[in-house]
């Protein structure tokens, strides 16, 4: 072929392979929240809510009013926290952030596993949410660099949405 289209054509091939694993997990909308310098993938459908200027949360039940109701979701919720360097002090790793965190989880949760997450160091750990009978959470705290990020699922037990979790 002319070396044009074989240009063409790796670049193709680039973009599909760096976008098909997202677009295989469904995950075709983008949070983009240029603020605290973060954007997550998830799937088409699910619902935004912003409740403050630290927390976004993606709701794969819209309408879902995860402020003021009563009930928990009946579906995966993910919960997003920018936490700037002043709200975490000194706290310069995810184990720390994850120690200040883990009260609110409670015990039950496995072992943090030390991973990275787009380059930056992270933290991840699941297991029950103690105030939410029926329901399981997967935490990942990552570090950057003005910035931790504390993202949580939550899910009933009876879903398995780690993969998921996972590829978003």
């Amino acid at each position: 072929p002319p070396p044009r289209l074989t240009v063409a054509l790796l670049v193709a091939l680039m973009v599909f392979s760096i976008t098909a694993p997202a677009l295989a997990q469904g995950l075709d909308q983008t949070l983009e929240w240029p603020e605290v310098g973060f954007a997550i993938d998830y799937p088409a459908g699910w619902g935004l809510e912003a409740p403050d200027e630290q927390t976004r949360v993606l709701l794969s039940e819209p309408g879902y009013d995860v402020v003021n109701s009563d009930t928990p979701p009946s579906s995966p919720t993910v919960i997003i926290l920018a936490l700037s360097s002043d709200i975490t002090g000194m706290m310069s790793s995810p184990q720390d952030i994850l120690t200040m965190f883990a009260g609110e989880f409670g015990a039950g949760l496995t072992t943090p596993e030390v991973t990275t997450v787009a380059g930056y160091p992270a933290l991840r750990v699941s297991g029950p949410v103690p105030d939410m009978v029926g329901f399981n959470s997967e935490i990942v705290i990552i570090t950057a660099d003005n910035y931790a990020y504390l993202v949580a699922a939550l899910t009933p037990t009876d879903q398995n949405f780690s993969d998921q979790f996972t590829a978003m």
